[in-house]
């Protein structure tokens, strides 16, 4: 009878140890599993900075919600995780592929007013001024004109690379040389995470850098007591993970408003260029 018992006990325990791993997707987000799979490739293809899922314990899906469409297919729509909120415009989609302009296809903000109701959450976010402008580089409401557009082939989950040790010392040592010509004095690391965005047609890789000086100006005191500089930047890799030594790094000085800068860092470093 005490045996019978530690088995049920044991089988009991194993149950829901699967229970929670299955809860917690194994606690790796296993994809979008949300209605719009183009609108989510399209965001997480775009917007820099994103994890493609909201970055908690919950590892939910994204928010993804349709504002409105016009007559030739395009789709207005929100994408929102954890922190930012972004209105985003979609050319088309097919089985394969989704469709849209580069470069000023969304508008961001990570500080957002949140509403129950999307369309006031919107209202409340971003002015009509800038609604109006998003619609009018996209061409909203217009015939639909394929040469502008760019496509992505549709996935359910972000695509990431990883670094190897080698690159993840570059990295340190280039934030580290930009902070210090940012005027930080003091010694400590800098590099704290990338997040890969999205590629060219010859293998080139965008990707976001996030850093963090904890001693701007060098006093050696407690953490509380230093001055804290963050940096938010920008990287394009070529194929085989060098880079422009002479534009390396651009710096986000805004980072809800920097599509015209990104534009201009990828021309220097001849995005969607043969190699």
């Amino acid at each position: 009878m005490k045996n019978f018992k530690k088995i049920i006990s044991f089988i009991v325990f194993i149950c829901s140890a699967i229970f929670a791993l299955c809860a917690c997707g194994g606690c790796t987000y296993l994809g979008y599993r949300g209605d719009y799979p183009a609108l989510y490739t399209e965001a997480v293809s775009s917007i820099l900075a994103v994890a493609g899922f909201y970055d908690d314990p919950s590892l939910a899906d994204p928010e993804i919600k349709v504002l409105e469409t016009d007559d030739y297919g395009r789709v207005m729509y929100t994408y929102s995780e954890s922190g930012m909120l972004a209105v985003c415009i979609m050319q088309k989609s097919d089985e394969e592929y989704v469709y849209y302009y580069p470069d000023f296809n969304f508008i961001k903000n990570t500080n957002y007013t949140w509403a129950e109701d999307i369309n006031e959450c919107v209202s409340n976010s971003f002015s009509q001024e800038r609604i109006s402008t998003l619609k009018e580089l996209n061409d909203f409401g217009k015939e639909f004109d394929e040469t502008k557009c760019i496509k992505t082939a549709i996935v359910r989950k972000k695509e990431t690379h990883k670094f190897s040790r080698d690159t993840e010392k570059q990295l340190e040592a280039l934030c580290k040389q930009y902070a210090k010509d940012s005027g930080c004095k003091g010694e400590d690391s800098v590099y704290r995470y990338s997040e890969y965005c999205t590629s060219d047609n010859y293998g080139r890789m965008l990707f976001y850098i996030y850093g963090l000086h904890r001693d701007v100006n060098g006093t050696g005191e407690h953490y509380s007591q230093r001055k804290t500089m963050y940096f938010h930047l920008a990287i394009i890799f070529n194929p085989d993970w060098s880079y422009d030594e002479t534009n390396t790094l651009l710096e986000l000085t805004d980072i809800d408003n920097y599509q015209s800068d990104l534009k201009e860092f990828k021309q220097l470093h001849n995005w969607n260029q043969p190699l």
